[in-house]
């Protein structure tokens, strides 16, 4: 936790909202509604909380003309999901649900942001889900439960984009949402100005692709991301900048958080969050030569079955035995020639305009940092899927080479091309 004084008055604070309390006046547009969709019904239930908490403080910073609107639903089993509107440093709860339901069924979700967005509408909107995460990894079922057993040998459970709740109140197992279907109950609903993924390993290429029509800006971790999550307290007037340096400040305060040696959990003390902002518009550019560029080197390094080294790559996940997500520039850098990779990277960084990196991170996944090193020039803060002939080994959801394949990028840069 962030502070224990600051947890006791948030669940006080929490504890005295039971009904619906609007007093806005009626539907007034604003310059900016951003929603912070906080899938909490699991092991970070307490620390949503304190999030809260955080955001409360953070909304002193706030215009009157702007909406900050959270979407909470922890594992507390005396209170149903909620709907707060954070202002002014308090909060009001504009909708409480008499039931509690599943909020990473698509439906659902895309009822409660249909809902926030029709009752505060605005000139723009920002989005920020709260929760876990597992990057682009997917499984045959949009909502399935995340302990599900499993064959493979890596001895772990299948893991898939965004969650988990069980629609009982409780902390235990759960059920997540696939990238595809996030796309989808985004879909018809305003173009966001920003998604910003508050949780773990969310700025791959894959996921990125997939959103561009959905979103301007893309802002995640490539990694693993502290409990603690975002300091609120400082970004959330970030949130409202309505220049185009929306995504930059919004790391740059996130990351600085934890690499200033006041922090309050010493063990991060030191350690960064690496993290980025992709310009959705810029990606399809990154597509094309992305896929001119692995002609050059695949068909005699990586075709099927051929095995690819990913030695001295920035590597940001790893599921049991198995390790994947490797950092896209240090690839296309390991593998292009010079004057390719100058092209290749010219694109890069108009796609990835901001990006803060970091030697170390806090990791639950055993990450390894001495089996590689992070520099500007290898580490772009993007991961990419890596086709491997190792990860044929395994089936299920840990059918990596194959599950790729529910993705658009992996068509767009031609993976299938060289066996894979």
């Amino acid at each position: 936790m962030k502070y224990l004084l600051t947890l006791i008055a948030a669940i006080l604070l929490l504890t005295s909202c039971d009904k619906d309390n609007d007093n806005t006046g009626g539907v007034i547009s604003k310059k900016r509604t951003v929603i912070v969709y906080m899938s909490a019904e699991n092991n970070l239930s307490a620390i949503a909380i304190s999030n809260l908490y955080d955001m409360m403080k953070g909304s002193k910073g706030i215009g009157s003309n702007d909406n900050l609107i959270v979407m909470f639903d922890n594992a507390n089993s005396s209170k149903k999901p909620c709907i707060y509107r954070v202002a002014n440093g308090d909060t009001t709860a504009v909708k409480v649900y008499d039931s509690d339901f599943i909020n990473t069924d698509p439906a659902k979700m895309k009822e409660i942001l249909k809902w926030i967005i029709d009752k505060y509408p605005a000139d723009s909107y920002g989005l920020v889900f709260w929760g876990h995460a597992d990057g682009w990894l997917v499984s045959s079922d949009t909502v399935k439960t995340s302990t599900a057993a499993s064959a493979s040998p890596a001895r772990v459970p299948a893991k898939r984009a965004y969650g988990s709740d069980n629609g009982k109140n409780t902390q235990a197992g759960g059920y997540l949402i696939n990238v595809p279907s996030m796309v989808s109950v985004l879909s018809g609903l305003p173009k966001f100005e920003y998604i910003l993924w508050d949780c773990c390993n969310m700025q791959c290429v894959e996921d990125a692709y997939e959103f561009r029509h959905v979103t301007n800006y893309f802002i995640a971790s490539p990694a693993e991301i502290p409990g603690e999550g975002a300091p609120y307290d400082i970004i959330v007037p970030d949130l409202f900048n309505e220049t185009d340096t929306v995504g930059r400040t919004i790391i740059n305060d996130y990351y600085n958080y934890y690499a200033r040696s006041t922090v309050f959990n010493t063990a991060l003390t030191g350690k960064g969050v690496p993290l980025s902002v992709v310009k959705c518009s810029e990606l399809e550019s990154l597509a094309t030569i992305t896929a001119a560029k692995l002609a050059t080197f695949m068909p005699v390094v990586g075709r099927y079955p051929l095995v690819m080294s990913t030695d001295s790559l920035v590597c940001y996940y790893k599921n049991g035995i198995i390790t994947l997500m490797y950092d896209m520039q240090g690839f296309m850098k390991k593998y292009l020639s010079t004057m390719d990779y100058m092209e290749w990277k010219a694109q890069y960084d108009k796609a990835v305009i901001s990006k803060v990196i970091s030697k170390s991170w806090q990791t639950d996944l055993s990450i390894d940092f001495t089996d590689f090193s992070v520099t500007d020039s290898n580490c772009g803060a993007m991961s990419m899927f890596i086709p491997l002939t190792a990860y044929q080994n395994y089936s299920g959801d840990f059918q990596y080479n194959e599950l790729i394949k529910k993705f658009s990028w992996y068509k767009v840069v031609g993976w299938s091309d060289y066996g894979w």
